[in-house]
């Protein structure tokens, strides 16, 4: 399984900020959860597209 598995992590870090070790940590932990949502499978592909038009960016 793990063979045809493909995971893309993409992180946002604001223009201002400034602690480094904060966002470090907040991606380093981010990024390990998508890894692991990944590799179990969630959400599914039908939860994703069932949420898709909630999501939305803070700055946007």
């Amino acid at each position: 399984m793990l063979e045809d598995l493909l995971i893309i992590v993409s992180v946002f870090i604001h223009w201002e900020a400034k602690d480094k070790q904060k966002i470090y940590d907040y991606n380093y932990e981010t990024t390990k959860l998508a890894i692991k949502r990944a590799i179990t499978g969630e959400p599914t592909v039908g939860e994703a597209l069932a949420r898709k038009d909630k999501a939305k960016h803070p700055f946007a």
